[in-house]
């Protein structure tokens, strides 16, 4: 008789090639339990330019995510028992990468369609098309790991549970690395083709151990590939269009932060297609009509020389004009990378203020001082901080608002058509802590419904504001606005909406309308190639 060969080898000595077989199978479980939060955080970041990171959006991502899932692991469970082949498995993997790569390169086509299905039907049609195919392919995974994994064991129930922990651990460690670093370092589209090319490496690492080197190289190719293309088409994509042109686009911790300018006259921040604040350019003069009735509310309730605290920096229109009535301004911003924008691009030469990078009541229960004007303005967002708009956050910032001082909340809600439950719970929550709270809106309240920005004046103690000759006082090009807005005060029951807390806060919901109908007008006045950059 000859020589037993390799494969004789094998077989009578299979342990080891089983162990790292094995072993192998738990890399995939964790890599590809990684990959489907990664998916899932990007699905949301994705479709934020269209359609915003309201709650509706997000149920909208996480039922196709959990939809996907389950029918993955139920084809992948029948698929396993009928072919119960490795390669198989990661001929499925592949697949989903390929998934993955498409859904990048079909992202415009899918969603400016989707778009004129509205925030509920377009968000949830855009998330199926995009990302649907890929995590059912991913869902697949799970099941059929477990069915070559366990092949001839008896402690059954032990080696499955690992391989769910394995899977949850992959997840956990997928949504910490792709939050805190890996979106706002590689971006949205940079980040979807590395995922893809991750999955195709895992693919072609499996198929060049087993020597199929035609899909090993294949899977190699892509895996470099997809990157590569996505680095091109983010570094090619337009920076120009019709009467505009983008002069920074970054993807940060908390949205896809963009600078425009328009017409070479006027600029705007931009965060996930939301404007954040737009100024003349270069006279760095307010192109916002809502600053100007804070600018009047200011004058009418606080000394012109007293300290304020800005909540929000956005664009530094606030903090900018109170220190053009003589105030000492500070701000707390959350983001630092709205912070580093809005140095670059829109401060006012000569003139600076300080910025604290925290969260806002963190800071107010830290900084041990109090001012004499407070000015909320962190909820021009279609996704509101909504740990702010409750009767405890009105609380502490009552605390350290000094005796005759005020607190000015810009709220963009609905006003007018259904009932607008956002603006009469905020101000409902406002009055168990503030002795007045005086709405002011440009729209009368019989007006059809329209997402606006809603001015609220709230004082400490109850004493009189000389609100009629600040009317009188208005002049320049806003002067118009000034004098509706603060000529309009709305007047809702003071017992209608809801009072929000820390333990009970639908403001999310409340403010979906005002999501819907502000997406349908952004949607009919910005530039959709712009926003999709």
């Amino acid at each position: 008789m000859g020589r037993p060969g390799r494969h004789a080898d094998s077989v009578r000595n299979p342990e080891p090639d089983r162990r790292l077989e094995r072993s192998f199978l738990a890399g995939t479980t964790f890599l590809c339990g990684a990959v489907i939060m990664v998916v899932e955080l990007l699905a949301a970041r994705i479709l934020a330019p269209l359609f915003g990171t309201c709650i509706v959006v997000w149920t909208s991502v996480i039922a196709v995510t959990l939809l996907a899932l389950a029918v993955g692991y139920t084809v992948g469970g029948r698929v396993a028992d009928r072919w119960p082949r490795p390669g198989v498995l990661y001929g499925l993997i592949l697949a989903a990468a390929a998934s993955l790569a498409l859904a990048d390169l079909a992202r415009a086509q899918v969603l400016v369609p989707a778009a004129g299905l509205g925030l509920r039907g377009g968000s949830l049609v855009a998330a199926t098309l995009l990302f649907g195919a890929p995590l059912l392919l991913l869902g697949t995974v799970a099941p059929f790991v477990v069915r070559l994994y366990t092949r001839g064991m008896e402690r059954l129930g032990r080696e499955v549970g690992m391989l769910y922990a394995l899977s949850t651990a992959g997840s956990f460690a997928g949504t910490l690395v792709s939050g805190f670093w890996l979106i706002p370092w590689l971006g949205l589209a940079r980040l979807l083709a590395c995922t893809a090319g991750l999955l195709a490496l895992l693919a072609g690492a499996y198929f060049l151990g087993v020597r199929r080197w035609v899909l090993a190289g294949a899977a190699v190719v892509a895996a470099l590939a997809w990157p590569a293309v996505a680095a091109f088409r983010a570094g090619a994509g337009p920076s120009r269009g019709e009467g505009w042109q983008l002069l920074a686009n970054r993807d940060g911790l908390y949205g896809q932060l963009k600078v425009c300018e328009f017409g070479g006259q006027e600029r705007r921040m931009l965060i996930d297609g939301i404007n954040q604040g737009a100024i003349h350019w270069p006279a760095c003069t307010p192109a916002s009509r809502y600053v100007y009735v804070v600018e009047a509310l200011a004058k009418a309730s606080v000394p012109s020389t007293g300290s304020a605290l800005v909540v929000g920096l956005g664009t530094g229109l606030v903090p900018n004009m109170l220190m053009g009535l003589g105030m000492t301004p500070e701000v707390v911003e959350i983001d630092p990378l709205v912070a580093e924008l809005q140095s670059a691009f829109f401060q006012a030469p000569g003139r600076s203020f300080p910025v604290h990078l925290a969260d806002a009541r963190r800071y107010v229960a830290t900084c041990g001082r109090s001012f004499d004007l407070v000015v909320m303005d962190a909820f021009s967002g279609d996704s509101v901080p909504a740990h702010l708009l409750s009767k405890e956050s009105f609380a502490e910032f009552a605390e350290h608002v000094n005796p005759g001082g005020a607190v000015v909340l810009n709220l963009v809600t609905v006003v007018g058509g259904r009932n607008p439950r956002a603006l009469t719970s905020v101000l409902r929550t406002m009055r168990e802590v503030f002795s007045t709270v005086r709405p002011f809106c440009w729209r009368r309240s019989e007006d059809e419904a329209a997402a606006v920005n809603v001015l609220i004046l709230a004082l400490k103690a109850n004493r009189p504001v000389d609100i009629a000759e600040q009317i009188n006082q208005a002049t320049g090009p806003m002067a118009w606005y000034v004098q509706m807005s603060l000529g309009n005060e709305l007047a809702p029951a003071a017992d209608e909406g809801v009072v929000l807390t820390d333990d009970h806060n639908p403001i999310d919901v409340f403010l979906t309308e005002s999501a819907e109908i502000w997406r349908r007008d952004i949607l009919a006045g910005e530039s959709l190639e712009m926003l999709l950059r």
